[in-house]
């Protein structure tokens, strides 16, 4: 787990399974570009 705060920066890095948890307002920026066929969920 990596413990966030307001104005946090955090880096996913690509095929790197994550999950937030709490309640969350985020900015997401996906580079490339969003692909809904490679989400996936458990």
């Amino acid at each position: 787990m990596v413990p966030i705060r307001p104005f946090s920066t955090i880096l996913i890095k690509p095929l790197c399974r994550h999950r937030s948890v709490g309640q969350l307002r985020i900015v997401n920026i996906c580079i490339p570009p969003f692909d809904p066929a490679d989400e996936w969920f458990d």
